[in-house]
Formats: C-alpha cells, sequence, structure tokens
C-alpha cells in the first residue's frame, strides 16, 4: 500500500474559502479515484490542514494527483499557503489503513499515533521553489 500525508498552512483568512471549495471537490475526485484505499482530512490550529491517503500504488495517486480539481488548485497553493510539506511511503501492513467512507476529520495530536507515521520523514517544501515543477 502506498500512503501520502501532506501539511497546507493557508496563509491567510481571505484565502479560505477557495480553499475549501477546491478541497470539497477534491475530495468529491478522490473517493472516485481508481486504486483508492482511504482517506482523513484533518483540521489543525491556524488554518493548517493536513490529509492522509493511501493507494494501491504510487503510479494511482500521481494519477489523481495530476488530473481533475486536485491538478487545478495545486498551482494556486503558491499563493493561498505559506507552508507545505509531504511524506510517502510504502507499507506492507493495513496499519494505515485509514478506510474507504468519505474523508473524515479527527484532531492532528492523534494523527500520528493513529496513523503510525514516522515523524522524521516529512520533507519542508518551499513553494516558490514550487514554480518550475507546476
Amino acid at each position: 500500500m502506498f500512503a501520502s500525508v501532506t501539511r497546507l498552512r493557508v496563509r491567510s483568512l481571505r484565502y479560505v474559502p477557495g480553499f475549501l471549495w477546491m478541497t470539497f471537490l477534491s475530495q468529491r475526485q478522490v473517493v472516485r479515484a481508481l486504486e483508492f484505499v482511504g482517506g482523513k482530512l484533518l483540521i489543525d490550529a491556524r488554518r493548517t490542514f493536513w490529509t492522509l491517503t493511501a493507494w494501491g500504488s504510487e503510479r494511482a495517486m500521481k494519477a489523481f494527483r495530476g488530473s481533475g480539481p486536485h491538478a487545478k488548485v495545486m498551482p494556486k497553493l503558491l499563493e493561498w499557503c505559506d507552508e507545505a510539506s509531504y511524506a510517502h511511503w510504502i507499507s506492507e501492513s493495513d496499519a494505515i489503513r485509514p478506510g474507504r467512507r468519505p474523508m473524515n476529520t479527527c484532531r492532528v495530536r492523534d494523527a500520528y499515533r493513529e496513523w503510525h507515521i514516522p515523524r522524521a520523514i516529512t520533507k519542508p517544501v518551499n513553494l516558490r521553489g514550487l514554480v518550475s515543477v507546476l
């Protein structure tokens, strides 16, 4: 199973409505995506949002990431967010399997314990440095 965790902090309250709308559209997209195993959305303090998604393969996650509403919103993150990080790993067990039901919210302080996420794997991303990738 391929797991992906993202953390985004929205820069200002003025960007929250658009961010939440695109989150809603991306959530609708992900539950229909091929090889999507399950996911959760966490809402943290100071306009910080976390996602955990589990996939049948890395290829499936990348296909989702590069299409539909999710692909449309990624360039906006340069303006909307002032922090972003992500982590990917492959798990041989279902320990990270969050369930196929629509993405649920839970408290971040419980996430590391519940999801068995090694804290050292998150990678900070300089959003200004992503311009060449987008």
